[in-house]
């Protein structure tokens, strides 16, 4: 995080903005630290009182502007296929501490499927979400299901090598119908 502060203060002060600019990109770096501890905390939080047996086989990573289109259509699909869906819109009530509620959707999935758009690409809050489901995947806890919308393999490639080393689905070639018969092979009981 320093390093990126450094350039973007440097960049900052050769282009000669002024101190509203550096506000400005002093709170982003400010804020996006104070998420990766909070996410961080409530994961490992949700971790430790974790049950055993998953109550949902899939988690759903996605980016908020994907939620009313293709995200919420392929979680519907996947509920009508029998597969018991973690979806944020569903599992968190207005009040409750989203951090730790994230974590608990994680805990209690088999599987955790990420929806790779270009708008998740360009998110903080996907980023830690994906980084979350990356540590599961590696301690065996959690597989992630990646699925292409609307980027390219090549793209994923640069944002994340290690999911561009895994089979995806992709909404280029296939329906949300097929995407969630594929998902639902895998992730059904």
């Amino acid at each position: 995080m320093s390093v990126d502060l450094a350039v973007v203060v440097a960049g900052v002060g050769a282009a000669g903005a002024g101190l509203s600019a550096a506000t400005a990109v002093w709170n982003s770096v400010r804020e996006r630290t104070a998420f990766a501890r909070g996410a961080e905390s409530a994961f490992h939080r949700s971790r430790e009182t974790a049950s055993e047996e998953p109550s949902f086989d899939v988690f759903f990573s996605y980016s908020a502007a994907d939620s009313k289109g293709f995200a919420r259509e392929l979680a519907e699909a996947l509920q009508h296929q029998g597969v018991r869906v973690w979806l944020d819109e569903d599992q968190v009530r207005v009040g409750e501490n989203i951090y730790a509620k994230l974590g608990e959707g994680l805990n209690a999935s088999r599987y955790g499927l990420v929806i790779l758009s270009p708008q998740f690409l360009d998110g903080d809050w996907a980023q830690q979400e994906l980084k979350a489901l990356l540590e599961r995947e590696g301690e065996q806890k959690t597989y992630l299901l990646p699925v292409l919308h609307g980027v390219s393999h090549d793209e994923v490639f640069r944002y994340a090598p290690e999911l561009a080393m895994k089979r995806a689905l992709s909404s280029d070639v296939e329906t949300v119908e097929e995407i969630a018969e594929d998902v639902a092979k895998i992730a059904r009981p």
